[in-house]
């Protein structure tokens, strides 16, 4: 255990895509590490704080000490966040300025469309990309051979490279968040209601006996100390008033999404 979800992207996809039911079993493997990256995300949101960040370097992973095969994750690096006075529930929070980017490949189009945006959904799309990663080892806008489309041509259209392992509830729910319109993409809340999500729920709750080890309603946030090279310094509040440069460097990510 340890590390961050690099770690685990090489692991669960070293040996190539799955065949036949571990399919399936790759999927659950997957929600395990990716619910806790959502729930805590959500309680970002509902505290107006959107991460802006998001990528598998910015989610660290540690041993459930029950289930040693389903390591838990958490949330770090609010370098780049954006604090809004809105409330997530109003509909009318504060767009992010057009200064906030994110994470490469990570980040939502309507990030490098030169116009302020509303950071919860901007965060809802990469956190779409990393379980797209999670699964494949890749980025989900491929072009297919023999197409002049590249990946941000791709990304701003929202066509994600379909994975014919993938269940139906699962690329149902990625074609929920690969929306290019903001206003019609899921929502966190949307997201822990699709089948797919309660399918791994139940999954896990059917294992564990009926319960299961899932992070409370807050999720797993990493707070690091001051300090410390996590932690925006500064006066401002983090992302406010802030120019927040993706650590990324821009769309400088390969293809190979741990590269």
């Amino acid at each position: 255990g340890g590390g961050d979800l690099i770690n685990l992207i090489k692991k669960n996809t070293e040996d190539g895509p799955p065949v036949g039911a571990e399919g399936a079993a790759q999927e659950r493997r997957a929600f395990s590490a990716w619910r806790d990256a959502v729930m805590g995300v959500s309680h970002m949101h509902s505290c107006s704080v959107a991460h802006l960040d998001l990528k598998p370097q910015n989610i660290l992973l540690s041993d459930a000490p029950d289930e040693p095969s389903k390591p838990r994750s958490m949330v770090c690096d609010f370098s780049h966040s954006f604090l809004a006075k809105g409330k997530v529930k109003t509909g009318a929070e504060p767009l992010v300025p057009t200064t906030q980017v994110g994470a490469g490949k990570y980040m939502a189009p309507e990030v490098s469309s030169g116009r302020p945006y509303s950071g919860y959904p901007a965060d809802v799309w990469s956190l779409g990309v990393i379980l797209y990663t999670m699964l494949t080892g890749a980025l989900p806008f491929k072009a297919a051979a023999g197409s002049t489309d590249d990946y941000e041509t791709l990304k701003a259209k929202g066509q994600w490279e379909r994975v014919p392992w993938f269940s139906d509830a699962l690329s149902l729910l990625l074609d929920r968040i690969f929306v290019t319109e903001v206003h019609v993409r899921a929502t966190l809340d949307q997201v822990q209601q699709s089948d797919w999500w309660l399918m791994q729920r139940g999954c896990d709750e059917a294992d564990s006996g009926g319960s299961t080890s899932a992070v409370g309603s807050e999720g797993q946030l990493f707070v690091p100390p001051p300090g410390s090279p996590l932690r925006p310094t500064g006066g401002s509040p983090p992302g406010h008033g802030h120019s927040a440069r993706g650590s990324e460097g821009g769309n400088s990510m390969g293809f190979v999404a741990y590269d």
